[in-house]
């Protein structure tokens, strides 16, 4: 998926909808990570990919984490 097409996704899911993103795309990776691990996959960019995106998911909960931090100090 296109960077810019994840992130406008991203920005609509909700908080729980995002977490369970979260979930499948560390699970995603681990398991492309075991096959590898015992030659049945190739490491390249699938798995460079995998990485961005599930990074790019924990970054969207930081950001809604912090800006209701910062909702609540100002509250």
């Amino acid at each position: 998926m296109k960077r810019r097409d994840l992130l406008a996704e991203l920005s609509g899911l909700s908080l729980e909808e995002l977490k369970r993103k979260r979930i499948e795309a560390a699970e995603g990776l681990m398991k492309s990570r075991f096959r590898v691990a015992v030659g049945q996959g190739e490491a390249g960019q699938a798995s460079s990919a995998a990485r961005r995106d599930l990074a790019r998911i924990e970054t969207e909960l930081r950001k809604r984490e912090l800006s209701r931090q910062a909702g609540q100090r100002t509250a």
